[in-house]
């Protein structure tokens, strides 16, 4: 098991490159700035159309359901969030800001580094969170004259 520092650093190959940590808390603050939507994902869901935002949203509110349902399983020797994280679609995780390629190095070193995994999974919901928002802005803004007063944000989670 690990403890909040590692006795060696823990190396993650993550695409081409090899990323150090000393400790937990170096891992998940690596992890913060990944939470937000990158401007590249932005242009292209500003070319979607009221439809396609709605899918999207309906498809991430399922995704953070699934992964929300691992997180809650209890911390034992039981059930495994790696194992769990492993059956899932490949397509549930984002190529955006690498999520796929940290998912994939976080498995391939095994039980072990269970805590990782599950401070990545908390951390990529946060980044399920600001693409939500995101579309919510660009669902309520579709259609809506530029002259015209914008409704503001009420809600969280999916499109109804």
């Amino acid at each position: 098991m690990l403890t909040n520092f590692f006795t060696r650093p823990l190396e993650l190959n993550i695409g081409s490159y090899v990323y150090k940590f000393i400790s937990t808390a170096d891992f998940e603050f690596a992890l913060i700035g990944r939470a937000t939507v990158p401007s590249n994902k932005l242009s292209e869901l500003f070319r979607y159309t009221k439809s396609d935002l709605k899918k999207e949203s309906h498809a991430i509110g399922k995704i953070e359901n699934k992964i929300l349902e691992v997180l809650s399983q209890p911390v034992d020797g039981h059930n495994s969030i790696g194992r769990a994280v492993k059956e899932f679609d490949n397509h549930i995780f984002s190529h955006d800001h690498n999520w796929w390629n940290i998912f994939i190095a976080l498995i391939n070193k095994g039980d072990e580094y269970e805590p990782l995994l599950r401070i990545a999974l908390f951390r990529y919901t946060q980044y399920l969170e600001s693409r939500q928002e995101l579309i919510k802005v660009l669902y309520i803004n579709k259609g809506v004259p530029d002259n015209a007063k914008k409704p503001a944000l009420k809600t969280r989670g999916a499109l109804h």
